[in-house]
């Protein structure tokens, strides 16, 4: 939630909008045309059944919690969908699984889970020690936020070097290619290698490819 990422009602919600509406909808490898979670996770279960654990419930608190998940696992559905619309969510979805064995979700409930083991946030932890040497960016994500953020990064001047996977898939050696091309450049500033494109950039090399391959 802190990141605009929530879920209500089971539809994962990308800042105001579901995420089917957002950039992800056009994602090249896991395009999102559905928002509501039950359903995605249940087409991909061959015999689980998925259900939900709404946000009606976690709002009533851990005991309310713990009951629907019985519910659940009583009516056969071995997963659970579980609405979190602020990070207090996360943490009461955390104290309500702490005595469960082992728990798979996603990595929000994190953020419950330290207090649970008399834990809290180091004052310090927020205060990294400044990069020294020469850095890299790498960047394979064609999500819109990054394709904002590798043209922004070659806006301002930045170094940028880009990975044309048909001449890869032709055997030229990139990798030597963007090694010789970075030595020169090594210093202060970071400088980026990239395979970030447009939506339609990449569906014209999995045409051409096959996906897999892309």
């Amino acid at each position: 939630p802190e990141n605009g990422r929530t879920v209500f009602k089971g539809y994962l919600f990308a800042g105001d909008v579901p995420l089917d509406e957002s950039g992800m909808k056009d994602h090249p490898l896991t395009p999102m045309n559905d928002a509501n979670l039950v359903r995605v996770m249940q087409a991909q279960c061959r015999r689980e059944r998925v259900g939900l654990l709404d946000h009606r419930t976690v709002a009533r608190g851990v005991d309310a919690i713990r009951d629907r998940l019985g519910a659940l696992r009583a009516a056969g559905q071995a997963f659970a969908i579980a609405d979190a619309v602020n990070d207090d969510d996360l943490r009461v979805l955390a104290r309500a699984v702490a005595d469960q064995a082992l728990v798979v979700a996603g990595s929000g409930l994190a953020i419950g889970i330290p207090a649970l083991h008399g834990l809290a946030p180091s004052a310090d932890a927020a205060t990294l020690p400044p990069a020294r040497g020469s850095r890299a960016v790498v960047s394979g994500s064609c999500s819109a936020a990054t394709n904002a953020q590798v043209a922004a990064f070659i806006a301002a001047g930045g170094p940028a070097f880009a990975i044309d996977p048909l001449a890869l898939a032709h055997g030229q050696d990139l990798v030597a290619q963007a090694l010789a091309w970075a030595l020169p450049k090594l210093g202060a500033a970071p400088l980026l290698v990239y395979a970030t494109a447009a939506p339609e950039a990449v569906r014209a090399v999995q045409q051409q490819l096959g996906v897999a391959e892309a």
